[in-house]
């Protein structure tokens, strides 16, 4: 008897939809594609219920013939593919023709379009890619409203995330978008309140403004250099994390490792390994050089000229930043001259301000001779690494992990009444995901720090513990919104609180490079001493590790 079989419409359709769909954010994503390419100016996104029981896109569009209506939404109709060559030439945001009907295959679907000459419009329902209900009424552009999202298909419905975590997900579906469409004025709502409202503009930079705040794009440097235009980090702008970075490619956000390799490399010297360039980078290419058809949700592309397109984008940056962050003879020296320059100038920076910024060490008199009398050293291996002997062994820290500790241990039994004021507040803008995560948590992330919402996507820190005064506060607060974002909906709020506590120990700690004093160094290692546990940092790895007598009389084979 034959095996195999033609699968049902049905079944095909929910397979197509199984790659188009992951999320809310994926169908916002669909159908502010297909807004753009009907030529909006106008776009507006209402979610209620993290998307899971309505999303709604309306725009000011080109809208629909009600011929075209009756069809949009079944499998490979489009209007933006006629030929094979087409699909080597891509100029629009959709091609496939698959987005509406994978949208209408796993939710309730409504569809009102109206011509572009007429303000009476055709409103069609959808329910399992079936039309069950139409009628005229008066409208202007297109409006798509999805329900119900995955309620045929509970497994896929059983593995979406917290609220919380898809309504991040939209926010940052909108934020890239909005990103590459300047011109385009975007609004979105999430249970009726407005999380985004960013006004057309046709300057990329002022879009940046709309969404980071000057503040934040006063650390970056502007590139423009056919094909680039770009937005990077200054030298002293550098992260911890690789929030913050976007590559688009012809108005489409995409991930691609080796552009960012590229980057990364265009820093050279400048980078060190635990730290992050922030950019925006948008690459302007013939549509002919690339290829959007590589994956369903058109998140990855490939490039025709790949190698010398990354030489080109890595001689533009890399000219650039050391153009106007090193202008001290970079041409007449070479990579080791240079690199060793660049080493005194740190070393000296960090001597003249270790006391105050970095460790915050106390003066340690007579308890600190008395110390010293108990061990030799400190003397330091590496950028990390300092030893030290108590006359029966060595002990070797990791002077990072063991500043993490302590500070994680302060911050566990500090209170509200520990907390240092600013003598002015301080503002401090986020973008809209990081902002609304930080929200949500305010009430017990006011434990930690004196913290309001001051404005829209705007918080106002007003106090810190002591040891964080000094902190890059938009940085900070970008960290600890990553760390929500990573908390599912069932995590509890002690845990979220106590990961929130280890990114700001680390965010706090002396990192590598930045050399303590001898002084500094004995009073880490007599503050390590009196924490509760001495042996490891807030995320559990060693502080410091012991060879002793017997150990090293084994290693020289005296035993």
């Amino acid at each position: 008897m034959p095996s195999i079989r033609i699968l049902p419409r049905q079944l095909r359709d929910l397979i197509a939809a199984g790659e188009v769909v992951e999320r809310a954010a994926s169908v916002v994503k669909e159908l502010i594609e297909n807004s753009i390419d009907a030529r909006s100016s106008e776009i507006t996104i209402e979610i209620a219920s993290s998307g899971k029981r309505l999303i709604r896109v309306s725009d000011n569009g080109l809208g629909m013939e009600p011929e075209d209506l009756r069809v949009c939404f079944l499998p490979h109709a489009t209007s933006k593919l006629s030929s094979k060559e087409d699909l080597f030439k891509i100029t629009t945001m959709g091609f496939r023709g698959e987005a509406l009907s994978s949208i209408a295959a796993v939710s309730r679907m409504k569809i009102t379009s109206s011509p572009a000459d007429s303000t009476v419009g055709l409103s069609i329902e959808i329910d399992e890619g079936k039309i069950i209900k139409e009628q005229q009424l008066s409208h202007t552009g297109t409006t798509v409203e999805v329900r119900d999202l995955f309620y045929n298909t509970p497994a896929r419905k059983k593995f979406l995330k917290s609220d919380r975590t898809e309504n991040y997900h939209i926010i940052e579906t909108v934020t890239q978008i909005a990103l590459c469409h300047p011109e385009i004025s975007f609004r979105l709502k999430i249970d009726k309140r407005d999380v985004l409202v960013l006004p057309s503009t046709n300057d990329l930079r002022e879009r940046l403004v709309q969404l980071y705040g000057i503040e934040f794009i006063n650390g970056l440097m502007e590139i423009s250099a056919p094909p680039v235009i770009a937005f990077i980090s200054r030298q002293d702008n550098l992260k911890a994390t690789r929030a913050q970075q976007y590559l688009f490619v012809n108005n489409r956000p995409v991930r691609d490792s080796y552009i960012r390799h590229a980057i990364y490399s265009a820093y050279d010297i400048l980078l060190p390994k635990d730290r992050h360039p922030l950019y925006f980078l948008y690459l302007y290419l013939p549509p002919e050089d690339v290829d959007f058809n590589v994956h369903p949700q058109k998140t990855e592309v490939r490039f025709r000229q790949k190698n010398q397109l990354y030489n080109r984008i890595y001689h533009i940056l890399h000219k650039c930043i050391f153009e106007k962050e090193s202008k001290t003879a970079i041409k007449h020296v070479d990579n080791k001259t240079f690199l060793q320059k660049q080493a005194t100038e740190v070393d000296t920076r960090e001597a003249k301000t270790s006391a105050n910024t970095t460790y915050n060490a106390q003066v340690v008199s007579e308890p600190l001779a008395h110390f010293c009398s108990s061990f030799e050293g400190p003397i330091y291996i590496g950028d990390v690494f300092f030893a030290y002997s108590d006359g029966t062994g060595i002990w070797i820290v990791d002077q990072h992990a063991a500043h993490e500790r302590i500070r994680y241990e302060r911050l566990l039994k500090s209170s509200k009444s520990a907390l240092s004021p600013f003598l002015f507040p301080r503002q401090v803008k986020l973008p809209p995901a990081e902002f609304n995560s930080l929200e949500a948590n305010l009430s017990w992330l006011k434990e930690l720090i004196d913290i309001d919402v001051f404005g829209e996507n705007t918080f106002v820190v007003r106090a810190l513990p002591d040891f964080l005064h000094d902190a890059d506060l938009q940085s900070l607060l970008s960290e600890l919104a990553r760390v929500l974002q990573e908390g599912s909906g069932r995590t509890q709020i002690e845990e979220l609180k106590d990961g929130a506590i280890k990114t700001m120990a680390c965010h706090s700690s002396v990192r590598g490079r930045s050399r303590l004093t001898k002084e500094e160094l004995i009073k880490l290692i007599q503050d390590l001493q009196e924490m509760d546990d001495p042996e490891h940092c807030p995320h559990g790895r060693p502080t410091r590790v012991r060879l002793d007598i017997k150990e090293l009389k084994r290693m020289f084979k005296r035993q």
